[in-house]
């Protein structure tokens, strides 16, 4: 059975906008990732009762970006998944 987790964005002001719900971690890194080639900004994975499990470095866009220029691969690094969290995606 998947999880159903919150995707939320972190907006400059400190407040944070609820996105969407997804089912399972793995659907909801995906959909961070893509939110965040295409608008930029801070993101994360909230799971009720276990809070933030997975967040997405802001630098993430601009990587993106520089490979699709062409310049160099994007990474997949800034995905950090919040030790302690025991999920399955």
């Amino acid at each position: 059975m998947n999880n159903r987790f919150d995707i939320f964005k972190r907006l400059p002001n400190g407040n944070t906008l609820w996105i969407t719900t997804v089912e399972g971690l793995v659907e909801a890194k995906r959909r961070m990732g893509r939110l965040a080639a295409i608008s930029g900004g801070e993101y994360f994975v909230y799971l009720q009762g276990e809070g933030i499990v997975a967040e997405l470095d802001p630098s993430y866009q601009h990587r993106a970006e520089v490979a699709r220029s062409g310049s160099k691969p994007a990474r997949r690094d800034d995905l950090i998944v919040v030790p302690g969290a025991a999920l399955t995606g």
